[in-house]
């Protein structure tokens, strides 16, 4: 008789565990599917036959595994309407943002993946015609990528004369075509990204650096992102120093 309680206390113990351990697991946030909003910007982050490559994406592909998110997949969209979506859409990521004071709270901000230094790009033809200074740039045809860092920091920068794109390459053909005058683009891989456009890309020339504070690109999160996702992120990256060109 007394060894019947001993074995039913044993098995009441056992379930209330199991109850208790069940409990625990299903108070635990069941991580959605996870869409990753990426930029068109060879060689730092594109879409290939619809695998994610560059620079940028070797970093992000590894603190994405290390995380253990689950299921998550990467879509190449127009920029504007990504840096737009992933302020709110819920489990969403963006990579290559530039953490700027006007963005500061419209993100959650994971780590730094890159930094990199940027110049003003211009053609024989156009400095032939045009004297290109710090005073006058502001004045002449701006070719820039819709809401990216860079477009944000010409239009707070008394720049005049605007004309912003969906895609970085459409402003390689409008330069050429004398529609406009400079291209603010990165001085890292600006030669690599012009090959692309099957431009003859010695005749662009490197006119002036801009001058902008904010040189790295961040992995963030829309602000209705799982808080739990966030914390394993940022546990995966170890916030290390960005990833240098």
């Amino acid at each position: 008789m007394k060894h019947r309680s001993q074995l039913t206390l044993q098995l009441f113990t056992l379930l209330a565990s199991m109850l208790l351990a069940c409990k625990a697991i299903s108070a635990e946030p069941k991580l959605a599917k996870i869409d990753v909003l990426v930029e068109d910007a060879y060689p730092l982050q594109y879409m290939h036959r619809g695998n994610y490559q560059g620079l940028m994406a070797e970093q992000v592909k590894s603190v994405l595994q290390k995380a253990n998110l689950g299921e998550y997949q990467f879509k190449l969209i127009p920029w504007p309407r990504a840096v737009e979506q992933a302020k709110t859409a819920p489990n969403t990521l963006i990579v290559g943002l530039a953490r700027t004071p006007s963005r500061e709270q419209d993100y959650q901000w994971v780590t730094p993946v890159v930094s990199l230094d940027y110049n003003f790009y211009s053609t024989a033809q156009v400095m032939q015609s045009k004297e290109i200074t710090e005073h006058s740039i502001k004045s002449m045809r701006v070719g820039t990528v819709i809401n990216s860092m860079l477009d944000q920091h010409i239009r707070a920068s008394g720049f005049t004369q605007i004309h912003a794109v969906p895609f970085a390459e459409q402003n390689f053909d409008k330069l050429m075509n004398n529609r406009i005058d400079v291209i603010p683009a990165s001085s890292s891989h600006f030669m690599e990204s012009c090959v692309l456009t099957r431009h003859d890309c010695h005749r662009f020339v490197k006119v002036l650096p801009v001058d902008i504070e904010t040189k790295t690109l961040w992995l963030a999160a829309s602000q209705t992102t799982h808080k739990e996702l966030i914390k394993r992120l940022r546990e995966a990256a170890q916030v290390k120093p960005p990833l240098l060109p």
